[in-house]
């Protein structure tokens, strides 16, 4: 048992060391399940190790490091290389794939950005590593226009927002067709307290949509009857805080 014990704190000390690369590998799945040349699974073997001459020199000899892998797991349909590695890798694998020339702003048959994986897929740390490989990254698109802001809302990933809002991502980006920003996206979630951090952040809440509307209307769209005593205290104290910032509070009634 001492020895089971000494070798899993081995493993974990060197996970750690190599930004859990090990450890990923030892958990996750098999990247040749998902690629069928064998080339491209060494690729993701040298961003594992950090290698980045032999991933360029892998991409010297015809590897597209922006290639994709085949249908086997229908969620993960057609990934490419960088995404595999940005959700099983870690962040130094990451980070390899940049330097040696993987592209920051690929998309996936989803419409999703590297940087926009990883806030789906909470990786917290592959996000960071891609925000530290290049700082205008933060700015990296959403799959329905605007920025990842509205991805990292979307799915109320609070780590990642916490992350953007270090790195000063532009908090009133429009979604293409809605026209609408971040904070739209929280209040149609429903989730108050991402609303008064972005507000708090300096988010502006006098911005219409498409349609002429400002971002509260969608807290009044539900059914009184069924809406709990904290969401309308919540609701009522973005209610005080938009009147005292001077922003509009439309009901919509």
């Amino acid at each position: 048992m001492r020895v089971l014990s000494a070798l899993l704190s081995v493993v974990v000390a060197v996970g750690v060391v190599s930004g859990c690369s090990l450890i990923n590998r030892l958990t996750g799945p098999d990247p040749r399940e998902y690629f069928d040349d064998p080339r491209q699974v060494q690729v993701i073997e040298a961003a594992e190790r950090f290698d980045v001459d032999r991933i360029r020199a892998l991409a010297a000899s015809g590897v597209d490091l922006n290639g994709v892998g085949n249908t086997h797991d229908p969620r993960r349909s057609r990934l490419p290389l960088l995404f595999f590695v940005v959700e099983y890798s870690g962040a130094n694998a990451v980070t390899a794939m940049l330097r040696a020339g993987a592209d920051p702003l690929r998309r996936d048959s989803g419409n999703y950005s590297p940087a926009g994986y990883a806030i789906l897929r909470d990786k917290i740390s592959s996000l960071r590593a891609i925000l530290d490989y290049d700082a205008k990254l933060v700015e990296s698109p959403d799959r329905l226009g605007g920025n990842i802001l509205h991805t990292a809302t979307l799915y109320s990933n609070r780590d990642a927002i916490t992350l953007l809002l270090q790195r000063h991502v532009d908090l009133n980006t429009r979604e293409s067709v809605s026209g609408e920003t971040p904070l739209f996206v929280a209040a149609t979630e429903r989730q108050i307290d991402i609303c008064m951090t972005l507000l708090d952040a300096g988010a502006d809440a006098s911005i219409r949509n498409r349609r002429g509307r400002t971002f509260s209307y969608p807290l009044y769209m539900a059914n009184e009857k069924i809406l709990s005593a904290d969401f309308k205290r919540d609701r009522s104290r973005l209610e005080d805080e938009l009147r005292r910032r001077g922003f509009p509070v439309e009901t919509g009634r």
